[in-house]
């Protein structure tokens, strides 16, 4: 009898979705393609390096969707976008990240500090944190700015929109990050 319960009760068992932030095709900024660009450090914060998506629900409170999870490591899925959206944006295949190192040299070196990813309890998705831009010869730091991007409001329990509101974000943030290497690289 408690076989038949323990069968009955995993069928209505809801099943376990998964996603991840994909690049987004971009249009370049430039015609050059022969800029070297290396990631050294995109950080998340530890409550971020789960698998499971969170949310907040509150002031200062979290929430882990148990069956609404990322399909990798969430930090490498970020890299990994990142590097193939700057690499469209600037019009380079030499972007180079903490997994992939590129052998050229890079003519910048960029560090992202991500502090908050996720969505509020109002329902909108905020990117926030900040990014330094450095020289890849002599390692001057170049700019460092701080950035925070916000998504329209979105149902609590439609995880599927707030990823593509988070995708949509990411992208803005590296939109920005190429526009500012592209102004940099006019005056280095």
């Amino acid at each position: 009898m408690l076989f038949i319960l323990v069968g009955c009760g995993s069928m209505g068992a809801t099943p376990i979705r998964y996603y991840l932030i994909d690049p987004v095709e971009q249009q370049a900024l430039q015609d050059k393609n022969d800029l070297s660009i290396q990631i050294l450090n995109l950080s998340i914060p530890q409550y971020l390096q789960r698998f499971q998506i969170a949310t907040r629900s509150g002031t200062n409170q979290l929430m882990f969707a148990d069956n609404h999870q990322w399909g990798e490591n969430f930090q490498k899925n970020l890299q990994r976008t990142m590097a193939r959206n700057l690499a469209n944006l600037l019009n380079t295949p030499d972007i180079g990240t903490p997994i992939t190192r590129s052998g050229s040299v890079p003519e910048f070196t960029l560090l992202v500090y991500i502090e908050q990813f996720d969505q509020t309890s109002r329902g909108q998705v905020i990117l926030a944190g900040r990014f330094q831009l450095n020289d890849g010869l002599s390692h001057k730091v170049l700019t460092t700015r701080s950035f925070e991007f916000e998504g329209r409001r979105i149902d609590r329990t439609d995880y599927s929109q707030m990823v593509v509101s988070m995708q949509s974000l990411f992208s803005d943030l590296c939109n920005e990050l190429a526009e500012t290497i592209v102004s940099l690289d006019g005056v280095k």
